[in-house]
């Protein structure tokens, strides 16, 4: 929610702030043909566990002999209304808007949404025709046109699918 409400450039300063006051962040995305294949929410709850998994084994390295107490005390927030597979000693709760009470998950928000961008930025230089610069992937008017008059790119979801109002 917060990601969304910033600029662009206001979101780069948050990005820096959150990396160097982060102990353990991860980002996991997951390619269009997989989500053709397994639907965008099955490939999205996919990525969260991705990330929890590779987060959490980092977290528990660095905590040797010490995560069994510490584990019962931790909350895990996923944004949304579906929680991804993951299991632990540790409370797991889905909060749709999550993003909008809890900093924590505003911080993961935000570096996801500055990844996603910079990923855009280096698509449009692969494909500068599809303007990924202007609408950063999202189902814009531009972005719907350009789909009509190129076809869809090479990193374009063949499931999405646009409405006609």
């Amino acid at each position: 929610m917060i990601q969304k409400k910033l600029s662009p450039k206001r979101r780069e300063t948050a990005r820096a702030a959150i990396l160097e006051g982060a102990l353990y962040w991860h980002i996991a995305s997951m390619p269009p043909d997989l989500i053709d294949k397994i639907n965008i929410l099955q490939a999205t709850l996919a990525a969260m566990k991705e990330a929890f998994d590779r987060l959490f084994a980092r977290y528990r390295r660095d905590s040797i002999g010490k995560t069994a107490d510490i584990e019962k005390s931790l909350t895990v927030i996923v944004d949304g209304n579906q929680l991804p597979d993951i299991h632990g000693d540790f409370n797991l709760t889905a909060e749709p808007k999550a993003d909008g009470r809890y900093p924590c998950v505003m911080a993961a928000s935000i570096l996801a949404k500055t990844e996603r961008d910079r990923c855009m930025m280096e698509y449009h230089k692969q494909y500068p025709l599809y303007r990924y610069d202007l609408h950063k992937g999202y189902g814009t008017k531009l972005h719907r046109s350009l789909i009509e008059v190129y076809g869809a790119s090479p990193i374009q979801r063949h499931s999405f699918t646009f409405k006609k109002v």
